[in-house]
């Protein structure tokens, strides 16, 4: 899954009330963003990161510090009855890890892919930018800058990319196979981003500091499709009870050439259009790609390079 997504999970989980003012407080947050009949995908990550930084002060408990490297369980159910009832065996059974998340309305087309246009629509939600360079001749990326929210006190750094490979300096893994992926995908210019998110308050760190990773590219036949990877430092990434409802065709177990086994959604929009989801999860590192037009054959072939096992190296 991609961060904005794995955020707002996050914020619907019901063990914690919204603090004093949230609403207020989001309000005023609100008025910075441009004003548009529909929101594009940053201005709801924006509001997804305003919100689940807010929400996560209240979090009581975040888990054990030493936490397994246990492989995380997607789950599609089409009726949020279902999945509610499976989480609550789950939970009698001892797994309290575990997050519910629903799709409203119909499924709607795979939206176009977008570039990250950081001065215009990334750097005014924040309070002040402490930093930001242009990408020089020996450096991967094409920008980079340093946001802080004063309130909640933190801190978030981006860089973006025009490849995915213009960020492996910075993996916190091994990365994917980079030079077939680049090989057979075309990337969006800017289409690229990490993202570190830190927090001054060790509790709310404990809750949030993280890397992401997103990518943006098109297949020879110019199908969409996106990759997301986040890494915590210490949030143990929950199983995942999804209600997809009508959309949903049928799910695949498929294990790739590395062994690692994904969850794959198969869907259709509510114009025709073909859809998928691969999810992989383990210990405190995520994966989600997801696209359009892509048969089975191409998603797998994808997985295969993907190195989905070096998550479980992923060590803070």
């Amino acid at each position: 899954m991609n961060f904005d997504e794995e955020m707002r999970r996050r914020t619907e989980r019901e063990d914690c009330p919204l603090p004093e003012h949230f609403d207020s407080w989001l309000e005023d947050r609100l008025e910075v963003l441009p004003r548009r009949k529909c929101l594009t995908r940053k201005e709801k990550k924006r509001l997804a990161i305003l919100a689940a930084a807010v929400a996560a002060l209240t979090v009581c408990t975040v888990g054990a510090a030493e936490l397994a490297q246990r492989q995380v369980r997607y789950q599609y159910f089409e009726t949020m009855e279902e999945a509610d009832q499976a989480a609550h065996k789950a939970r009698e059974e001892g797994n309290d890890q575990i997050s519910l998340t629903g799709r409203a309305g119909a499924l709607q087309d795979f939206r176009p892919l977008e570039p990250w246009n950081v001065t215009e629509e990334e750097m005014p939600c924040y309070d002040e930018i402490t930093a930001y360079a242009v990408g020089g001749p020996g450096d991967g990326w094409r920008e980079m800058f340093t946001g802080v929210f004063e309130d909640v006190g933190t801190t978030t750094t981006y860089y973006v990319a025009d490849t995915l490979s213009g960020l492996a300096d910075m993996w916190p893994v091994e990365t994917p196979d980079l030079a077939w992926l680049e090989e057979q995908y075309r990337f969006l210019e800017s289409g690229q981003c990490l993202v570190d998110w830190r927090a001054d308050d060790l509790d709310l760190g404990r809750y949030i500091d993280s890397i992401s990773i997103s990518g943006a590219c098109h297949s020879p036949d110019g199908a969409p499709v996106t990759l997301d990877w986040i890494f915590y430092e210490h949030y143990q990434v929950e199983d995942s009870y999804e209600v997809e409802g009508d959309g949903l065709d049928r799910v695949e177990e498929y294990t790739a050439a590395d062994g690692a086994v994904v969850t794959i959604g198969w869907m259709t929009s509510v114009n025709g259009q073909s859809q998928f989801e691969a999810q992989y999860g383990c210990g405190r590192a995520s994966f989600r790609a997801a696209g359009a037009d892509l048969d089975p054959n191409q998603v797998h072939e994808l997985l295969d390079h993907m190195n989905l096992t070096a998550l479980a190296g992923w060590q803070p």
